[in-house]
């Protein structure tokens, strides 16, 4: 592992946000939105991103798995220079999603976490790495 200043721990989300609906959908219906993005999200992920835009150099103890949601965050914070050499690498997915609806006033989610996947002892395994390295 290189140098950084800050490291993190925890899991990612992988963010699909919707934007300019007129109102929640309603079984039965469909509604359309005006804009969308997929983004990296959850509490690690942006206190990262936002030490790195202070100029902290950040690293990650964090989980990826095989799924498509996993190969985009992992893509996508390595183009921003993160260090992911704590990262463990499942064999199997590891698919942490989320799906924001947000309007003027307020905002909903669905979220989808891999539910059979403990993380805590290869997380407690990687910071025993750095702290005893």
């Amino acid at each position: 592992m290189n140098h950084v200043d800050v490291l993190l721990t925890g899991n990612y989300y992988c963010d699909l946000i919707f934007t300019g609906m007129p109102e929640l959908p309603t079984l039965g219906s469909e509604i359309y939105a005006k804009d969308m993005q997929l983004v990296p999200g959850g509490g690690a992920i942006n206190t990262m991103m936002g030490l790195r835009n202070l100029g902290l150099t950040t690293g990650w103890v964090g989980v990826f798995g095989t799924d498509f949601a996993s190969r985009l965050i992992a893509e996508w914070l390595t183009e921003r220079g993160i260090d992911l050499s704590l990262v463990v690498r499942r064999d199997e997915p590891f698919r942490r999603i989320t799906v924001a609806m947000s309007y003027p006033q307020d905002r909903a989610f669905l979220t989808y976490n891999d539910p059979r996947v403990d993380t805590i002892p290869q997380l407690q395994a990687a910071v025993e790495q750095v702290t005893h390295a």
